[in-house]
């Protein structure tokens, strides 16, 4: 294929998306909901994807995606891989969305490929201030999912003009059958914590907020993750075996809301949360940590409330104030969810997103 000329628009030009994770999370699903939407374009050469978890590889060739099993970063047999990718590919727009992903483009992609590069950065943790960080850096428009990003990243010392605020978004989806909740009378109140098993997502803060106090409700935890085995036994230390379920890492958790009456996301770090924007498009209340992009989500007492970040005895106050507020009022929690689905449906649309990533590439051609 010829290369094309510097100045050639996004509609014209091919995208490479390069993702080295193994798991997938909100990052991968994002990621398989963008390459979709650009596939459904007429007018433009359909994406190529480069990734490495299998469930994104699988869903991406049902969808009819272009996609290449990678051999990964770290490896001189993937590093050749993508460098084969990009000249098959004539000038691509490479859209790397994690960090192994960036530091491989940078190394081994040629100079004109690096000067039409797009990296996502979807958490709120602060790049380390080193050389090879700070290098990698250097060039290429940087989509933030979040406010709170896009401040951590001019923190590091990125220009504001290659900063670019693109919340992630999802499809229009459903809404749950919301019914009047009778946590008392008609039993605990459900609760529903959807993310990885993993530090910063803060379930052991969630699950010391329940055996802090005696609670009327029980939790169903959705996810996999290296803390599988430790969560299990600190439920079990603290006697919540049967009212804390971990239910396992699950690809549709679309009943799961459908049978909840909070969703729990006591991160104790975000970048949005898109288990969050899950919940709200299913008009089903949030109870979230105050933590990175969170409250660009949750407005507090209208669509859901805000707590402090890795603060037990806060949630556990909240949950207590909450169960009390929906056997006073049943249609207490659904006030809040229905709210939380208007303000998805106002605040946070797929094509929006969709249209301000072409803007992105725009700029980088």
């Amino acid at each position: 294929m010829p290369e094309l000329s510097i100045e050639t628009p996004y509609s014209h030009r091919h995208v490479l998306h390069v993702d080295s994770a193994m798991s997938f999370r909100g990052g991968q699903r994002q990621l398989l909901l963008l390459a979709k939407a650009q596939h459904e374009r007429s007018d433009s050469p359909d994406p190529t994807l480069l990734v490495r978890n299998p469930r994104l590889i699988d869903a991406a060739l049902e969808a009819g995606l272009h996609v290449e099993a990678w051999y990964g970063p770290i490896r001189l047999r993937g590093l050749w891989q993508l460098r084969r990718s990009i000249a098959r590919l004539g000038s691509p727009l490479i859209h790397v969305h994690d960090s192994r992903s960036h530091g491989a483009v940078r190394i081994i992609a040629p100079r004109r490929s690096q000067d039409q590069l797009v990296v996502h950065r979807r958490i709120d943790d602060a790049p380390r201030q080193r050389f090879a960080t700070r290098w990698k850096y250097a060039k290429g428009a940087v989509i933030c999912v979040s406010d709170a990003i896009v401040k951590v990243m001019l923190d590091f010392g990125v220009e504001k003009e290659r900063l670019h605020l693109v919340r992630s978004a999802l499809p229009t989806a459903k809404s749950r059958s919301v019914t009047p909740v009778h946590p008392h009378a008609g039993g605990r109140l459900r609760l529903l914590s959807v993310g990885a098993l993993v530090k910063h997502k803060g379930h052991r803060t969630l699950i010391e907020a329940l055996a802090s106090k005696e609670l009327p409700v029980s939790l169903r935890i959705v996810g996999g993750g290296p803390l599988e085995v430790e969560l299990l036994d600190l439920i079990a230390r603290h006697g919540l075996t049967g009212q804390v379920v971990l239910a396992g890492d699950l690809a549709d958790v679309s009943s799961e809301i459908e049978n909840a009456d909070l969703l729990v996301h006591p991160s104790l770090s975000e970048g949005l949360g898109t288990a969050v924007l899950d919940a709200m498009w299913g008009a089903l209340p949030v109870l979230a940590s105050a933590a990175g992009g969170l409250p660009e989500l949750v407005k507090d007492g209208v669509t859901g409330w805000l707590v402090q970040p890795g603060s037990s005895s806060d949630l556990s106050d909240k949950l207590d104030s909450l169960a009390g507020a929906a056997a006073r009022d049943p249609e207490f929690l659904c006030r809040h969810g229905k709210a939380g689905r208007r303000r998805a449906e106002n605040c946070f649309p797929f094509g929006a997103m969709v249209r301000k990533t072409s803007d992105v590439y725009d700029t980088c051609l």
